[in-house]
């Protein structure tokens, strides 16, 4: 069955969406492709050899990937240590996935649990 041809205004409309991400998906890359981004990245598993996450309950297992706590997108500082942490590539890819799945909130997310944690007071 043929398609429906896309009118100039729906062309001119997809253009410029993907012009608008590949823009900032390069000034992103363009970041941690950066030497403060590479030495602060280096400073971080020097200084914090383990996974924070599996720290917490109680792991011992090496750390892998610098994360950003609160996402640069999200307004997060890209060099603060304060907003960074080492996880390994298990509790980095959890904490990706529920922030996927929560529109990017993650304050209260155990990366072992795999689930919120739920405050009850």
């Amino acid at each position: 069955m043929p398609y429906k041809p896309i009118s100039k205004v729906e062309q001119s409309r997809k253009k410029q969406r993907e012009h608008d991400y590949d823009k900032a998906r390069y000034d992103t890359q363009k970041f941690y492709y950066s030497k403060a981004w590479q030495r602060m990245r280096a400073y971080m598993r020097q200084k914090y050899p383990l996974c924070a996450e599996c720290l917490k309950n109680g792991i011992v297992k090496a750390g892998e990937i610098v994360d950003h706590i609160t996402p640069i997108k999200d307004g997060g500082a890209m060099l603060d240590e304060s907003n960074l942490q080492v996880l390994c590539y298990a509790c980095h890819n959890r904490k990706h996935a529920h922030e996927r799945a929560t529109g990017g909130r993650c304050e209260n997310f155990e990366a072992n649990a795999g689930t919120p944690v739920r405050s009850f007071t």
